[in-house]
């Protein structure tokens, strides 16, 4: 339920955006990949992060962004040893594009709310699974090499709380981004 709600929310937002840029007009595609870097106390390994993004660009310094990603790794279980875990999230994020927001090279600052789903393979082959609102604080920047295209890095805290673990999580992702409708 938490997850049809924020994904209501984030589409609501969205509808209401090409009403809000009409002077604008433009959005962002984007694909990625990356390093999770797992909490430690969590007893989560380290792995690769995919995804994708996909934003509106309200005035040329803030846009919003939905962001889907996954992580395929491995969890130390004291009790059963090494166990398969993935982490699938979907959130909407807030971006600050910072001074210069139509030039080549954009820093920019992102935070964010959604739902993380946290589900853990059993030694029987069952699966276990949990969900918890995400919370995401982050930054990085574009790199554009053409009038809509750029390459896209950013670094990413996430936090939230699966299985009765709090867990603060770290990505640093590559990407490219297609920035439709833009400026320069």
């Amino acid at each position: 339920m938490r997850r049809l709600t924020l994904m209501m929310v984030a589409m609501a937002l969205l509808a209401a955006g090409p009403a809000a840029a009409a002077e604008m007009r433009q959005w962002e595609l984007g694909v990625f990949g990356g390093f999770y870097f797992a909490d430690s106390t969590a007893g989560v390994d380290d792995d690769f992060v995919y995804g994708l993004r996909a934003g509106i660009v309200f005035t040329p310094v803030h846009e919003l962004e939905l962001v889907y990603d996954r992580v395929t790794t491995t969890f130390d279980s004291p009790s059963f040893g090494k166990l398969d875990e993935e982490f699938t999230s979907f959130s909407a994020r807030w971006v600050f594009n910072f001074p210069r927001p139509t030039g080549r090279f954009v820093p920019y600052g992102a935070i964010g709310i959604g739902n993380m789903d946290d589900e853990v393979e059993r030694p029987n082959g069952t699966t276990a699974s949990d969900d918890d609102t995400l919370l995401t604080i982050g930054g990085g920047f574009r790199s554009f090499f053409g009038d809509n295209m750029a390459l896209r890095v950013e670094g990413r805290l996430k936090s939230f709380r699966t299985f009765e673990v709090s867990q603060d999580n770290f990505e640093i992702t590559v990407g490219l981004t297609w920035a439709l409708g833009r400026r320069p």
